[in-house]
């Protein structure tokens, strides 16, 4: 009883939140004049289920670390901090789309199909597609909502492939990673292959390391330079 009643009152307080003048409660978040509300953190979260889980199943098998999370200052600390992160990913997604979007950069309607096909094809245990779209309804979601899933994915791939596209590995880089990561490059007795057996794979790791480095620092760049304002007194956060 005492745990079921700290449920609720963490539901509560979790989802009613002070609001910010002239801010709607429902809105946490905007980027660039564009809302995150409070019911796509709820549901990016999974905040229902988390509770759920806490109350029926961890509630029985670790009834002290639940009432910890769900009846406690700490516990409720944590579970913003939790809250915040993944705010913070959905803001992260939202510059991502919004550049996206002002790039140019689409996903025609027969990449995703041909997304989808393979999904249904590769798993064994998804006869066609009208057995995808029965699964996805068992776990109370729907084929429109999975293809966006899909869509959204290539993306955020297309906007990486456009902005790491001019990045080049040249003779000179090669051979200096190269001889830093000799290790890296050995044949199947174990002994490193020379430079010049070696110098497709060697290209294609420091390419890689490249794009992935270009990509964080154009996201973090990108970061700064949007207009974020978070509402977290809405989510029942205090501001510190």
């Amino acid at each position: 009883m005492a745990l079921f009643l700290a449920f609720v009152l963490f539901v509560g307080f979790s989802l009613i939140g002070a609001e910010e003048e002239g801010v709607s409660k429902n809105v946490v978040a905007t980027v660039n004049g564009e809302k995150i509300t409070s019911t796509e953190l709820t549901q990016q979260a999974q905040i229902s289920q988390i509770y759920q889980v806490m109350l029926m199943s961890v509630g029985r098998q670790l009834p002290q670390f639940a009432q910890f999370l769900l009846g406690t200052e700490q516990g409720k600390d944590f579970l913003n901090e939790y809250k915040v992160f993944v705010l913070d990913s959905l803001i992260e997604e939202k510059i991502k789309m919004q550049n996206a979007k002002n790039m140019g950069i689409e996903v025609s309607e027969e990449a995703v199909q041909e997304q989808l096909q393979k999904i249904v094809d590769n798993n064994k245990g998804i006869k066609d597609m009208a057995d995808l779209e029965s699964k996805l309804k068992e776990n109370q979601s729907s084929l429109s909502a999975f293809k966006k899933r899909i869509e959204d994915s290539l993306l955020r791939q297309n906007l990486k492939d456009e902005v790491t596209k001019d990045v080049s590995i040249s003779s000179e880089e090669a051979k200096k990673y190269y001889d830093e990561h000799k290790n890296e490059f050995k044949n199947q007795e174990g002994e490193v292959r020379p430079f010049e057996e070696a110098v497709g794979n060697v290209k294609a790791q420091l390419k890689s390391e490249k794009m992935n480095q270009q990509w964080q620092d154009w996201l973090s760049q990108t970061k700064e330079e949007a207009d974020i304002e978070k509402y977290l007194s809405h989510i029942g956060i205090k501001r510190k």
